[in-house]
């Protein structure tokens, strides 16, 4: 619920959300203990919807550093994992759906992620939010082709065609 502080709190995390969306930035912020802990509980259920939304959106840019991913899938007692997985939970407000979902696309490109983050049932979250007529139309976008990396990572084919000689194999 809103309380005399949310306004203050809502622009501080929509100020970090912007910092985060610079790649020199995004390893440093993580690497701060205490910004990753206020994050962490930012980002949570039951946190005022417009401060919550700000703190996935700041998670959902972090995630996009190849370095900081791992450490995020597996953060402190699993913080980050639940509070994306929970944000993106298809009767969430549509803002903090969409951060929760970006977030957890952005954590596909780690190929080494991908078997836990089926596991975790990353896949068909984001396929509800491919579908999801809410959202964006690029992001829908970019959740189906993170839904297909996953797909991948378990139901492997045949792997890329080549064409050798004007003969393509596969």
């Amino acid at each position: 619920q809103p309380d005399e502080h949310s306004e203050m709190r809502d622009r501080a995390l929509g100020a970090l959300r912007n910092l985060a969306l610079h790649y020199g930035n995004q390893r440093v912020m993580w690497a701060d203990e205490r910004l990753r802990i206020a994050l962490e509980a930012g980002a949570q259920p039951g946190i005022h919807v417009a401060a919550r939304a700000h703190a996935l959106g700041v998670l959902a840019n972090l995630a996009s550093h190849p370095d900081n991913k791992q450490p995020m899938w597996s953060s402190t007692a699993g913080r980050v994992r639940e509070a994306l997985l929970s944000g993106a939970a298809a009767n969430e407000p549509a803002q903090v759906r969409e951060h929760a979902l970006l977030g957890l696309a952005n954590l596909v490109s780690d190929s080494s992620l991908r078997s836990s983050l089926v596991e975790a049932g990353v896949r068909r979250v984001l396929q509800s939010g491919r579908d999801a007529r809410d959202l964006p139309r690029d992001h829908r976008s970019f959740l189906g082709a993170r839904v297909a990396d996953l797909q991948r990572a378990v139901e492997p084919g045949p792997g890329p065609a080549i064409l050798r000689n004007g003969v393509w194999h596969i």
